[in-house]
């Protein structure tokens, strides 16, 4: 695992959504007070955003992993990008356990 760096609410200037002029697809842009620009793709503020709301309203589930997979047409619904964030079949306790670790290694 590289290195680990937890952003706080207070280092960071300004959000910015929107899609890009010419472009389809929104796109987050988080600027730091340091002047770093962190651009995320629209499927990756769906994702977290899906993975938010289920972990905030679902009685029994407390951690959540999900793994990037490239989608055959097969498989993918219409519409939808072939590659895509799913759900992995880790149990909960064991995400927990990571992102326990993973705290514990916040400077």
């Amino acid at each position: 695992m590289g290195s680990i760096k937890q952003i706080k609410d207070s280092e960071i200037k300004r959000i910015i959504l929107g899609a890009p002029t010419g472009k389809g697809r929104i796109r987050l842009f988080i600027e730091t007070k340091e002047g770093d620009i962190l651009v995320f793709e629209e499927g990756i503020m769906q994702n977290i955003s899906r993975a938010y709301v289920w972990i905030g309203n679902h009685p029994k589930v407390y951690a959540l992993e999900m793994q990037y997979s490239m989608l055959t047409e097969e498989v993918k619904k219409w519409g939808h990008k072939k590659d895509q964030f799913i759900e992995s079949s880790k149990p909960q306790e064991e995400i927990q356990k990571e992102i326990d670790e993973i705290f514990s290694r916040l400077s």
